[in-house]
């Protein structure tokens, strides 16, 4: 999709990579060539940089911010509040990062035709800005609402890790072809690399927690299932290669 930018927090703290990010074009969307989940759907096109700001303003942000004190960060129905014990730091002052700044410029810029989602390999990233209220997990990112989740038939509250978008999730699980190629082969050969295979059952096990909780057993034991064929192949479950 090239309508969608990728933007990684710690090459954020880089010039050039703030400059490449301002001066990408926008590019619509082609629906009839991609997936059949996201034909049947009118997709706007993104208008302008998803980093708002000049070449000269941007190379201005400075490397960190201290934060003393819980700041406020406000868009739309969004009101985060970030906690600096939250933060790199002493434990009573913290440190926004030039890339954390650049992050939080882009959700301030974004629109609907631009929304935001974090990558789950971020970890606990969006919850330390003060985002978890306005998280939502769809596959293999979490959707940054622009007001306060409700749970919901498909919206589920999963303790310990926030809420999950079972239908969603569940469209995109069926749709990922990559655990498929892992399971073809049987092994995964590169063991610096085998984050990219967890991510994905790590997925596939909040989508099954999601899928119990809405009763739904039998769909849920099918993605364990297939949880359990992907930890095996790639050699995450011990004694296993």
């Amino acid at each position: 999709r090239r309508d969608v930018t990728v933007a990684i927090p710690e090459l954020l703290g880089t010039d050039w990579y703030v400059r490449t990010l301002i001066r990408r074009p926008d590019y619509p969307y082609d629906a009839a060539a991609g997936p059949a989940m996201f034909r049947n759907h009118l997709w706007l096109m993104p208008s302008g940089p998803v980093i708002k700001m000049s070449i000269h303003d941007a190379d201005s942000v400075p490397p960190y911010r201290v934060i003393n004190h819980p700041v406020e960060f406000r868009k739309d129905s969004l009101v985060a509040h970030i906690d600096p014990k939250n933060l790199p730091g002493d434990g009573t002052r913290g440190y926004l990062t030039r890339g954390d700044l650049f992050v939080l410029k882009m959700i301030a810029d974004s629109s609907p035709q631009r929304p935001v989602y974090i990558s789950r390999t971020t970890g606990s990233y969006g919850r330390a800005l003060g985002f978890g209220p306005y998280l939502v997990g769809q596959g293999l990112v979490r959707k940054l609402s622009m007001a306060p989740v409700r749970t919901g038939r498909d919206t589920i509250a999963i303790q310990g890790f926030g809420f999950e978008d079972v239908a969603r999730s569940d469209s995109l699980w069926q749709n990922y072809r990559a655990p498929d190629s892992v399971l073809r082969r049987g092994q995964w050969v590169d063991s610096a690399s085998v984050g990219l295979p967890y991510d994905y059952a790590f997925t596939g096990q909040l989508l099954a927690a999601g899928l119990m909780a809405q009763g739904d057993t039998t769909r849920a034991r099918a993605v364990m299932n297939r949880v359990g064929a992907i930890v095996v192949a790639a050699g995450l479950v011990s004694g296993q290669r």
